[in-house]
């Protein structure tokens, strides 16, 4: 029987490992700058977490969740961050201090759904959760964030915004969307039919043309907001106005999670390299209502992205050149014996001073070893022959202009070549 691999699940390995492993490096620089701590959750969880947090009734709870076999608990494989996370923080009482109330993740999670282009079983999501008081600050903070990562990264994309509203204004609005949606249930999928009694903005979210149509001629939260609601949303276009970033505002992003509330966005692929599945990054403000999980009430503000997707959605050209400026800085080329010797003190005191290098442990043709180096991508190359090891020299050469000098071997002269030749 042939092996194969599970559908919707993937190995990383090189060439696509080397990208990957670089993407996580700059994000995790992104969130650093702005102040965010990393944190990541454990992969099995106790299915309650989900069911009070995302609501029983979603898509997630009742047909996207691993179940793990147990004899004494429910268990799954953690399908999203946001609630583990937050259970995780209350249960050690980080939130109850005032010093860490920012986080980011770079972590696996798991949905059984349809393997497709930009959905996958088994995949990377990358976020970040701004624990505090409702606030445009705090929105425009997480927004701006998305925003950074995907010009990084030079993603086509635009930003779309909305407001579900709170609990005074959104249970009128449900009700009156409930009663449209009853009208034109024979209009809409099976699963939306079920969805208007149980989660009736989950048929906004949904990608089939017909219901589509239907939410798109019926009532909208944006004209049923409470004062308070109004003036919120408006503060946060305010807010992106005044540091330049450029929205939409969509009255069908609505993010039907139970714990959504107010302010919530996406950021949406615009390049056509994603298909139907075209949002990058979700999320919005958030409250966890206190019970036993979440020892007291949480509020925040926070976005989830599939890395998956992102990576789909960067251009060949860009992915070069971010391998490129994280490749090997140095590759060490010997003929054997006391050149191999030199090579090791060499990369000894390299490594040391921080250096990125390698250095073939074998001997051979030179161009063969040339064109391993290349194939390392390999900033340099340190050629050391019994020639230049009798002058106390190395020949070095940058492979970009492929260019080749004979230098004395000193760390100092060595370092100075490759910071000018970059």
């Amino acid at each position: 029987m042939a092996f194969e691999k599970i559908r919707g699940t993937y190995d990383l390995l090189p060439e696509d490992s080397l990208f990957f492993y670089t993407l996580k490096k700059e994000i995790e620089k992104i969130f650093e700058l702005s102040g965010f701590n990393y944190v990541e959750s454990s992969l099995l969880q106790p299915v309650e977490i989900f069911k009070r947090s995302i609501g029983s009734e979603s898509d997630i709870v009742k047909k996207e969740m691993f179940e793990v076999v147990s004899n004494s608990q429910s268990i799954v494989l953690k399908a999203e961050e946001t609630a583990p996370l937050m259970a995780g923080l209350s249960e050690k009482k980080i939130l109850e201090s005032s010093v860490f109330n920012k986080f980011f993740y770079f972590t696996k999670v798991f949905r059984h759904e349809r393997p497709q282009k930009g959905r996958l079983r088994e995949f990377y999501q990358y976020g970040c959760e701004y624990i505090g008081d409702f606030n445009k600050y705090m929105d425009g903070e997480v927004i701006e964030l998305g925003e950074n990562i995907l010009k990084h990264f030079n993603v086509s994309h635009s930003l779309h915004i909305n407001s579900i509203g709170c609990n005074i204004c959104r249970k009128p609005y449900l009700e009156n969307l409930k009663d449209y949606l009853r009208k034109e249930k024979d209009n809409l999928c099976v699963d939306c039919k079920r969805r208007v009694e149980t989660n009736p903005l989950r048929v906004f979210d949904c990608k089939n043309e017909k219901c589509k149509k239907v939410t798109s001629a019926g009532p909208k939260i944006l004209d049923n907001l409470c004062d308070d609601c109004k003036k919120d949303f408006e503060d946060l276009k305010d807010f992106l106005n005044k540091n330049g970033i450029d929205f939409i505002v969509d009255p069908d992003i609505v993010r039907g999670l139970d714990y959504y509330e107010k302010s919530v966005f996406e950021f949406v692929e615009t390049g056509g390299k994603l298909g139907s599945q075209s949002t990058l990054i979700g999320g919005g403000r958030y409250r966890y209502k206190k019970d036993e999980i979440f020892k007291k009430e949480i509020t925040g503000v926070g976005f989830a992205g599939g890395v998956e997707r992102l990576v789909l959605s960067i251009s060949e050209d860009v992915k070069e050149k971010f391998l490129d400026s994280s490749s090997l800085d140095i590759f060490i080329v010997h003929f054997g014996g006391e050149t191999f010797k030199k090579g090791l003190e060499i990369i000894k005191i390299l490594r040391e001073n921080g250096v990125k290098s390698d250095i073939s442990l074998n001997e051979g043709r030179i161009n063969k070893l040339l064109s391993l180096a290349s194939k390392k991508k390999a900033k340099y190359v340190i050629i050391i022959g019994e020639d230049e090891l009798a002058k106390g020299k190395i020949s070095l050469k940058n492979m970009k202009t492929s260019l080749q000098k004979e230098i004395i071997l000193n760390l100092e002269d060595l370092l100075k070549e490759i910071k000018n030749g970059e």
